[in-house]
């Protein structure tokens, strides 16, 4: 699969404390937030933009299954998203990858996301918006 088919979103990191992250980014830096409850995740989504890139941060509420995640993995990167625009690519991605969550209706994209594990390790999210 050509993964130039693949239009990079954000990088997702999962926090603790959503405004203890903000307070903590280089002064200076200017950024628009735009923040989301998701009830799929169990999750405080707040999705932010920042020169050139953005930025999601999810804070997992309790009995979220994130919660067990952000012990070993607080302020790292989670997951990488990307938005893909025909159907003919996401099955061809599909058959590289393995599911590991999903579908899922998400209220940020107002759209399906699906996830998955990368054989490199990583999770993708992958938005399907065609």
């Amino acid at each position: 699969m050509d993964r130039s088919q693949l239009e990079f979103h954000h990088a997702g990191v999962l926090v603790s404390s959503t405004e203890q992250y903000l307070a903590g980014m280089p002064r200076g830096v200017r950024f628009d937030k735009e923040e989301f409850d998701d009830p799929v995740q169990l999750a405080r989504l707040t999705l932010v933009q920042l020169p050139g890139y953005y930025l999601e941060l999810i804070e997992p509420q309790k009995g979220s299954r994130l919660e067990k995640e952000l012990i070993t993995r607080e302020n790292l990167i989670h997951h990488l998203c990307f938005i893909l625009r025909d159907q003919e690519t996401y099955l061809d991605y599909k058959k590289q990858s393995i599911k590991v969550a999903g579908p899922f209706f998400s209220i940020m994209f107002n759209a399906e996301i699906e996830f998955y594990l990368r054989a490199n390790g990583i999770i993708e999210e992958i938005v399907k918006k065609f």
